[in-house]
């Protein structure tokens, strides 16, 4: 070997050696950079946890249960529910456009605007949290104005538990949500447009008497995505059946659905159940 190759040899081995270096810097960057994402979910996963209600709580005679499965850390499906007042009962599911971390802020926004609304009946300002359609209304034009390019479809419910009666609305929710009395059972019409994509949308608010003893069911469209059926159809009267039996449980349901059972799931799944126990 002359001189000239034995230095162009050794020029390589240094190149090599400084991409060596290079690369192994950079997947110590790439690793301390992951550490730092997974901890910031981490963090967005327990506050949003800790905005959800208990999974299990008793008003009077009625009964609410909830899951939320994520796709990713994070999930755009939300639930809640909670006493307005002494009488009134509020509850809701939300699906934000998209998933993953956008999509959960967008359900920490709402919430905020949820809890403004509930404390602004109870200091005796304002009665919106209390009319369905009016809610659904507030939140899109919320929504709007923060310019976070998303949008929502929801149920929002209010039961009297003196009249046991049901006031509501659906913002583009898909599924509807199912109803039942263990002899009957029916999705709950009055869809309208999702809550965000205008300013004008007008929403309708429906008010029914409910059943005696009833089951109600809400579920957000990832539910589908988890169903061995083939179409859509199939799948909707899938979870009518199911939701038919008025005493089945929420382990019992999500048993019964998710019978392929996926770890990752291609979008967020919810499920509300809302049962009347005497």
């Amino acid at each position: 070997m002359n001189a000239r190759m034995a230095v162009t040899v050794e020029n390589h081995h240094k190149i090599a050696a400084a991409e060596q270096e290079d690369l192994a810097a950079i997947n110590r960057q790439l690793r301390k950079s992951l550490q730092v994402f997974e901890e910031d979910q981490i963090a967005g996963r327990q506050v949003q946890s800790q905005l959800l209600p208990e999974q299990d709580v008793q008003f009077g005679q009625y009964f609410f249960t909830h899951r939320i499965i994520p796709s990713l850390y994070l999930s755009g499906d939300f639930i809640d529910y909670f006493e307005i007042g002494e009488k009134l009962l509020g509850f809701y599911i939300m699906d934000v456009s998209g998933h993953g971390v956008s999509s959960a802020f967008v359900t920490v926004l709402m919430k905020s605007v949820m809890t403004q609304l509930h404390e602004a009946y109870l200091a005796g300002h304002s009665e919106v949290i209390t009319h369905p359609d009016q809610v659904l209304s507030h939140l899109g034009k919320s929504l709007l104005s923060a310019q976070l390019g998303k949008y929502l479809t929801m149920f929002y419910g209010v039961i009297d538990k003196q009249k046991n009666t049901l006031t509501y609305s659906i913002g583009g929710q898909y599924p509807q949500p199912i109803l039942s009395d263990g002899e009957q059972v029916e999705f709950l019409a009055n869809n309208s447009f999702p809550v965000g994509l205008a300013a004008d949308t007008h929403y309708d608010a429906v008010t029914r008497e409910l059943p005696e003893k009833f089951t109600l069911v809400m579920f957000s469209d990832g539910i589908f995505d988890v169903m061995p059926e083939h179409n859509l159809v199939d799948k909707e009267s899938q979870l009518a059946e199911l939701v038919h039996d008025r005493n089945i449980t929420m382990d019992m349901l999500l048993a019964s659905i998710m019978k392929a059972k996926q770890e990752i799931t291609a979008d967020d799944i919810a499920v509300g159940l809302v049962r009347k126990v005497s």
